[in-house]
């Protein structure tokens, strides 16, 4: 079946997935992403042919918008994270419609036992895996530095293994402002960062939550904000102060360079607490950052307003915002990267500039993975409140 689409949304909100038990057909989720509007016309049309009052499954399944039921003959390929305990596809992302399989063959292969079963035939059409085919690769997009788009491709190739489980899968998100579903892409292998770098794409800007939560932010950031006038030594000093704060509540936290002017901040937040309750939080560390640098922080958003001070940015753990991606590369003079720190190396001399396209690699290699224990358990944030309290 499908549901209603919602908003501007077109044709359907999501196909019903079915699959076969035994010989009979039972619910198995639902997914409403990997379609383009053209597919949603296409796939619409296709079913209203099937379109018919009796319910394909034993029980009715819920839905997030009301169903129309079509009648069991089509069968597509998804891609999907896993089967849940109760059989439902995790995630599930729309490939293709396949021609070169009836249900028939579906629930005849479902009554088989395990050693029975072979491997279907493998449609090319809706082949996941994709070449990516490269264009304009001598432009040059850092004319001073000879960088081209190539050795931008390159060097997000070379690192894609360290900068891609850090990133989540392609989602549609309502949107209250704009009062319709948007697509979001997830870049989840190096085809598709590919693709984006081939578009054009020099940095990348991922939300603070995975497609799993999306609600609940894997991390709490703190930008460290300068104004025009901030020196990087005052940056550093904030960033220092940032970590005082945190370890006096027993906070484990990661910083890297924004690949730009600031330094960034995070804390493991293992998606256990809402957008609102880490923006809350973040907002509590940032006053007490302010307290003890009030001379060269602020809490004054507007740039115009704060004056020469560096801006304690917590409004970054609002839902849909976004910040530089760890090892990405900014379209800044030098071709510079946000690359992680250890905590030791944050100290007099430090410059945004040591860290580029050319070195970062090398680093990455010499130094593994360090930003990788973001994606940790998380904190007990009520512990840590309980500790400032008594700080206090």
């Amino acid at each position: 079946g499908y549901t209603e689409p919602r908003g501007a949304r077109n044709g359907f909100g999501a196909l019903i997935l079915g699959t076969y038990q035994e010989g009979e057909l039972v619910y198995a989720g639902h997914t409403g992403t990997g379609f383009n509007e053209k597919l949603l016309h296409e796939i619409y049309e296709l079913l209203q042919p099937l379109v018919t009052p009796n319910m394909p499954f034993k029980s009715e399944p819920a839905t997030n918008m009301p169903p129309t039921w079509v009648e069991p003959k089509l069968v597509c390929t998804i891609k999907y994270a896993e089967r849940t305990e109760d059989n439902m596809f995790r995630h599930p992302v729309f490939v293709g419609i396949r021609d070169d399989v009836s249900t028939d063959n579906m629930r005849d292969e479902s009554m088989k036992q395990p050693d029975e079963i072979k491997p279907m035939k493998s449609d090319k059409k809706t082949n996941t895996a994709r070449e990516v085919k490269y264009s304009n690769l001598d432009k040059l997009y850092w004319e001073k530095e000879g960088i081209t788009k190539g050795d931008l491709i390159d060097y997000y190739q070379s690192v894609s293994e360290y900068i891609l489980p850090k990133w989540v899968d392609t989602a549609q998100i309502y949107s209250e402002s704009n009062k319709k579903e948007l697509e979001y892409i997830v870049c989840n292998n190096k085809e598709t960062l590919g693709y984006l770098n081939n578009l054009g794409c020099i940095e990348l800007n991922p939300w603070n939550s995975r497609t799993a939560k999306p609600d609940y932010p894997d991390y709490m950031i703190i930008d460290l904000d300068p104004s025009p006038t901030n020196t990087f030594e005052e940056i550093i000093e904030a960033a220092l102060t940032t970590k005082e704060v945190l370890d006096s509540c027993n906070i484990q936290s990661y910083c890297k360079t924004s690949g730009s002017t600031g330094i960034h901040v995070f804390v493991p937040m293992g998606a256990k607490y809402t957008y609102d309750q880490v923006k809350d939080f973040a907002h509590i560390i940032a006053q007490l950052i302010l307290k003890k640098l009030p001379k060269t922080t602020t809490l004054e958003r507007s740039l115009a307003k704060r004056g020469p001070k560096i801006y304690l940015d917590y409004l970054q753990n609002r839902s849909g915002q976004t910040v530089a991606s760890v090892y990405c590369v900014r379209p800044k003079p030098g071709a510079t990267v946000s690359m992680p720190l250890e905590w030791k190396e944050v100290k007099t001399g430090l410059k945004t500039a040591d860290f580029t396209i050319h070195n970062a690699l090398k680093r990455i290699k010499k130094k593994g993975d360090i930003f990788a224990p973001v994606l940790a358990e998380g904190i007990d944030m009520a512990a840590a409140i309980e500790k400032l309290q008594n700080l206090s």
